[in-house]
């Protein structure tokens, strides 16, 4: 009865009601996540920096992504930083990942129900969820994921109708999926393998070479709209800023980690991030049995599944090459990182729900009634011992998952970024609130590495505070906590490195020896006598500018990199004492 309910032709209005629940399960996840990471870089950054042509086609972390990089300006330009709006566009990106995965298998085995389940099982997979609670990762992975998917679906039936619009349809799509990251590159690759090993599967490779000959004009368009960004992507700084690449052994090492260390448990719900990296370990053993035994048996059932698992394997294999070209940079465990998984997971549940239909469907033959009523006989015993296993897979899956989905929106950056927001909209006026001493955000939602884009200033015209007054001057300024909330600045656990008087007329510099920071705190000057408007201090590997008052006060800057060695205070030509230099935090007074 399963099956054939499974395998059933479904109705028209199965696929809405099942997108239906994709984005309903995608609002209640998101809704409780905020923007962070690459989101608040990106928001800092082109408030900072204007908006120019040639921000679309630099390079942005290694990738060329002029599709992404305006989609991000677009935003941030209509929207600000406004979740529910972000949260809208994330459910219907997720769920038109979802439609393009069902209507890819459509055009392959038919429209039945057991499509719909493997398009559910991606989309509520844990890369996914992931995914879905943090914004950058949906507006460039995902949706130029589920461009790449809507692309293979109408190449699909560009081959198994040959319908002009179908073809054009792809182009134009793979088009537009290239614009948002290079990676995409790759779809040119997964179509091809997917039209010989899946669409074409059972057909003589005569038969399937003259298919290829055939529909020409799409490899044609395919080829050439990628030649245009590998000639692009070569030619320009992604390369060199992507990390040296790394040895032959360590891509190896990354791969097999990416797709049997992660790919094959995640299958199972199982999210092996921050665990033993050992390939030894039970849950990595069992998942690689047990798919493996599946793909043995649906190759016994079906011998043109065969090709299927081919493609599948190409497919993880091809994404988990490239993907190690970064290997050296963030190690041979990230490569077990389910977000850098999405495509080949995508790919993997489509040969999945290729392959089940097929098994599921398939018919043998037996002349005779009495040997086929004695084989159901010996079958009956092995049947309830393979459905015990399976709802014993099936518990422990659901089990493991939701451990996995808890764990994933407890340490979410965006959730501990909807707390902050939440303290700050509590604490700071929104009219005519004080100076504001700029400080830094939290590494927890930020990237204290991409300094001077991880401080709260730049960040409050896009959360609408568009009247806030930045100051060095700690007398009479605010600050923002590291918990969000804003009020009068006082110095927190003051380490004195001088007390004295050292003074300069404007013709030297006032030199202070030995003086230590940790990094990422203030450093405080206490000055009098003063004619400048302005003063620098250098230090070994860096120097910073600020304004300040002229006569006398305390002043504050934040410095994201340590010190250790002499430290200089130029006045920029004016007269200057300084009276006192300590390092401290500078956090809102109890209230």
């Amino acid at each position: 009865m399963i099956v054939r309910f499974s395998t059933a032709t479904r109705a028209r209005g199965e696929l809405i009601l099942a997108a239906v629940v994709v984005a309903l399960i995608t609002v209640t996840i998101a809704s409780g996540s905020f923007f962070d990471r690459d989101d608040l870089f990106f928001a800092e950054y082109f408030q900072i920096n204007p908006p120019t042509p040639d921000v679309l086609v630099r390079s942005w972390f290694g990738h060329l992504m002029p599709g992404y990089i305006a989609s991000v300006i677009v935003f941030l330009k209509l929207f600000g930083l406004s979740w529910p709006v972000a949260l809208t566009l994330t459910a219907l990106i997720h769920t038109g990942a979802f439609v393009a995965l069902v209507r890819c298998l459509d055009e392959v085995v038919g429209a039945v129900r057991l499509n719909l389940f493997a398009g559910l099982a991606f989309s509520l997979s844990l890369g996914p969820i992931m995914v879905r609670l943090w914004w950058a990762a949906t507006l460039n992975n995902m949706l130029a994921l589920a461009l790449g998917l809507a692309v293979l679906g109408c190449a699909t039936r560009w081959v198994t109708r040959g319908r002009a619009r179908h073809l054009v349809a792809a182009l134009l799509l793979y088009a537009v999926a290239l614009t948002m990251s290079e990676k995409n590159l790759l779809f040119s690759v997964h179509i091809a393998a997917w039209c010989v090993l899946v669409v074409w599967r059972g057909r003589p490779i005569r038969t399937r070479f003259a298919d290829v000959l055939r529909t020409w004009p799409l490899w044609v368009g395919l080829g050439i709209l990628s030649l245009i960004d590998v000639v692009a992507f070569l030619s320009g700084p992604y390369v060199a800023e992507s990390g040296s690449s790394p040895s032959a052994s360590t891509s190896v090492d990354f791969m097999v980690h990416n797709i049997f260390g992660a790919l094959v448990p995640s299958l199972f719900g199982v999210d092996m991030v921050d665990q033993t990296t050992s390939l030894l370990d039970p849950r990595v053993v069992v998942s690689c049995g047990l798919v493996a035994a599946f793909v043995v048996w649906s190759v016994v059932r079906d011998r043109s599944t065969a090709s299927v698992w081919i493609f599948a394997l190409l497919a993880a294999s091809a994404n988990a090459a490239v993907l190690s070209r970064r290997a050296d940079l963030v190690g041979v465990a990230a490569g077990r990182q389910l977000r850098y998984l999405l495509e080949t997971s995508a790919l993997v549940w489509l040969a999945i729900g290729v392959v089940a239909v097929a098994v599921l469907t398939a018919r043998r033959g037996d002349p005779a009634p009495r040997r086929a009523r004695r084989r159901a006989a010996r079958r009956r015993p092995i049947g309830i011992v393979v459905g015990a296993v399976a709802v014993v897979i099936l518990g422990y899956s659901a089990w493991s998952w939701t451990g996995g989905v808890a764990r994933a929106i407890a340490s979410s950056g965006g959730h501990a970024a909807r707390e902050w927001v939440g303290e700050l909209s509590s604490t700071l006026p929104r009219s005519s609130p004080a100076p504001l001493i700029d400080s830094p955000l939290p590494a927890t939602f930020a990237i204290p590495q991409l300094h001077p884009y991880d401080m709260v200033a730049p960040l409050l015209p896009s959360l609408g505070w568009d009247d806030v007054r930045t100051t060095n001057v700690v007398e009479g300024a605010w600050v923002v906590g590291q918990d969000g909330r804003a009020g009068p600045a006082v110095l927190a656990s003051p380490d004195t490195q001088y007390a004295g008087e050292r003074c300069t007329d404007g013709t030297s510099v006032v030199s202070l020896p030995e003086v230590r920071t940790p990094g990422r705190t203030f450093l405080v000057l206490d000055y009098s006598r003063s004619t400048a408007d302005t003063v620098t201090f250098q230090y070994a590997g860096g120097w910073t500018t600020i304004d300040k008052p002229a006569g006398s006060g305390r002043v504050a800057v934040y410095l994201s990199n340590a010190i250790d060695g002499d430290l200089t205070v130029n006045p920029q030509g004016g007269t200057l004492c300084v009276d006192a230099l300590t390092v401290a935090d500078i956090r809102p007074a109890q209230q």
